[in-house]
């Protein structure tokens, strides 16, 4: 131990001395002074870059707060340079759809233009300018189309010029915007102007309109005439744009010949799909003069030319209905419904709704009159007021809810004094009596209906010397008259209405059953039934008289028939419940005056009859139920005299 610490105290002043062959060759061979000057300015370097570090270290978060805040302003000019990029290219991509926009327009640009008049100085002078006189025509002209109830041909698009265009001007080109779109306009698009000038001729006016470049019309005139030859030029001018709708005008404005001189021409020249639209306004007058034999023809070759076309196509169920042939009513019904679903949406709003009609009529026919009646306050919600549709569907909602045997609201119902082409009072008239005739009211229609006939046979040349009549009033009226006895009138009445007529057949049927003519009765309801299979209404009136023959079974299977064909109608389920109570089987007929129930839940005699039931079977007090259910509606003076024995029972 003693040899190894002297040893250690040997070595170690050496260790600190170094090897001086290690320094010799670290220095490269310098002398020792120069090694301690190096070393000096080493330990120097060092110093310097503590105290360096030291420094940084006082000022290192302050240096890292302008740095962050550097940073910051280089992001906010980064998103601030690409926002201003992306709203130039929204601004160009704006400006391209702009222009493809206003390119696609004016190549779909088929406008009425009305152009600025030229006129008298002195005119002009007083305030009478071109542009104000354009204005004019052209109010007169729009006027005429939105009075026009039609469909056979679409509305124009037309726009006067005469106030000036838009004026945006695109820069460095000295162009607006309403130059540029018209420019657009007369190069890719088809416009057609109206001009014209007035001018003075003789102490007159002397007003020449043109359409295109077919030749002027010229109307003269006083100055203080110069509304009238305004007028008058409009009119000439909707003649020639709108030839069709110009025809439906006049037809509605009753001047039949005047429609007939255009029409006739344009049904033999031109497409087919204006040959169809021509020769279904003309079946439409023939109608509306009362001639619907030849409206069908005409109606039928219209079809032909333009099976898709949804007006052409309805004209058809109108001349049915008019002729009184149920059932290829119904069938063409059907076809205007098809064609008019697939067009809801994409055609103007006459067209797009007024197939609905045709479908509440279609369901009517078929007994399902609630169908009808929702049909038709759907047709009121979507067609605005004065549309042409509102008189018409008001009228026939309510015979409709007199079918249905909602006779207190029928009652209610608020017509205008004037329907469509009827005469006036004539629409009120002949609801009266259809309602009349639902209520048992038999005195009552007769006298309504014959105020009806005398005030329709005044007016032939309107729609309802066909509806009204032979289809409508006829067989009512006569039906009526047989109730009260009056078979000498009821056939006066039916005797000469056409046997193809549906309606007027069935008339004879039940006039001949109140006669007790039973094969007679048969024979009349079988001629319906074979050419109108669907239509379930023969049936029952056909069944009413079996069960008042007492052929109870025979009734009940007409009843059935009758419901196989239209599941909502009341009629049938209500009869076969009486019928079935006839043959002691009250407890059968229960299920059918409730089913009946919910297709007519105002029908009197119907809960009159259901509460009998109630009786007969023991449930005394929901029979009581049903009278006073039955005493708060209506029922004929029969009924009233046996609801007052059964509650008295």
């Amino acid at each position: 131990m003693a040899e190894q610490s002297d040893e250690q105290v040997q070595s170690g002043p050496q260790d600190e001395r170094g090897d001086p062959a290690a320094i010799g060759l670290a220095l490269g061979g310098a002398s020792r002074a120069e090694a301690d000057a190096f070393l000096r300015k080493q330990a120097r370097l060092v110093d310097l870059q503590i105290e360096r570090i030291k420094a940084q270290d006082d000022h290192i978060d302050e240096e890292q707060r302008l740095t962050l805040s550097h940073m910051r302003v280089r992001r906010f000019g980064d998103y601030t340079r690409m926002a201003l990029e992306a709203l130039v290219g929204v601004l160009i991509l704006a400006t391209i759809m702009g222009l493809a926009s206003m390119v696609i327009n004016a190549s779909g640009d088929r406008d009425l233009v009305f152009d600025t008049l030229s006129v008298p100085p002195d005119l002009a002078a007083r305030g009478i300018t071109g542009a104000v006189v354009s204005a004019r025509l052209l109010d007169r002209f729009a006027a005429m189309e939105a009075e026009t109830t039609t469909i056979t041909q679409d509305a124009e698009s037309f726009r006067s010029i005469s106030g000036g265009n838009i004026r945006i001007a695109i820069p460095n080109t000295g162009i607006s915007l309403g130059e540029l779109d018209q420019y657009l306009r007369d190069w890719l698009g088809d416009e057609t102007h109206i001009s014209g000038e007035i001018v003075r001729s003789g102490g007159q006016l002397a007003m020449t309109v043109r359409f295109g470049h077919r030749p002027g019309v010229t109307l003269t005139g006083s100055e203080q005439d110069l509304s009238s030859i305004v007028q008058s030029a409009a009119e000439s001018l909707y003649r020639q744009v709108l030839p069709l709708r110009y025809s439906d005008l006049l037809i509605q404005q009753g001047r039949y010949q005047e429609a007939l001189t255009i029409l006739s021409p344009l049904s033999l020249y031109g497409a087919a799909p204006q040959r169809a639209g021509a020769l279904a306004s003309w079946a439409e007058l023939l109608n509306s003069l009362g001639e619907p034999r030849k409206a069908l023809e005409l109606a039928l070759v219209a079809s032909r030319l333009a099976p898709n076309d949804l007006y052409t196509q309805w004209v058809l169920p109108d001349c049915y209905q008019n002729l009184g042939h149920d059932e290829d009513e119904v069938a063409a019904d059907r076809r205007v419904v098809q064609i008019g679903q697939g067009l809801s949406g994409t055609v103007a709003s006459d067209t797009a709704n007024g197939w609905l009609l045709y479908k509440a009529w279609g369901l009517e026919r078929t007994g399902d009159f609630q169908g009808g009646l929702a049909t038709l306050d759907h047709l009121m919600e979507v067609t605005e007021a004065n549309s042409g549709y509102d008189s018409l569907v008001m009228l026939n909602k309510a015979m409709v809810e007199a079918l249905a045997h909602d006779i207190a609201t029928a009652r209610t119902a608020q017509l205008p004094d004037v329907i469509y082409s009827y005469p006036p009072r004539f629409g009120a008239l002949w609801l009266a009596t259809l309602v009349d005739t639902a209520a048992g009211d038999w005195s009552t229609a007769t006298d309504d209906g014959e105020k009806a006939l005398e005030l329709g046979t005044g007016h032939k040349e309107t729609q309802p010397a066909l509806v009204g009549h032979t289809v409508g009033i006829v067989p009512a009226l006569a039906i009526a008259h047989a109730h009260l006895g009056n078979f000498s009138r009821a056939h006066v009445l039916i005797d000469p209405t056409p046997l193809d007529c549906d309606a007027c057949v069935r008339a004879r049927g039940s006039i001949a059953g109140l006669q007790h003519e039973w094969r007679a009765a048969s024979r009349w309801f079988a001629m319906v039934d074979e050419r109108s299979p669907s239509i379930p209404l023969t049936d029952v009136v056909w069944g009413e008289t079996l069960l008042a023959k007492g052929d109870l079974d025979s009734a009940i299977d007409k009843f059935a028939l009758a419901n196989r064909k239209s599941e909502h109608f009341a009629d049938p389920l209500e009869m076969w419940g009486e019928a079935l109570m006839l043959k002691n089987r009250s407890d059968l007929a229960l299920v059918k005056f409730e089913d009946a129930n919910k297709y007519a839940p105002n029908w009197g005699r119907l809960h009159m009859k259901w509460g009998e039931a109630l009786g007969y079977v023991g449930r005394e007090g929901e029979a009581r139920a049903q009278y006073r259910i039955a005493s708060t509606l209506d029922l004929s003076l029969a009924d009233k005299a046996e609801l007052a024995r059964d509650m008295r029972s």
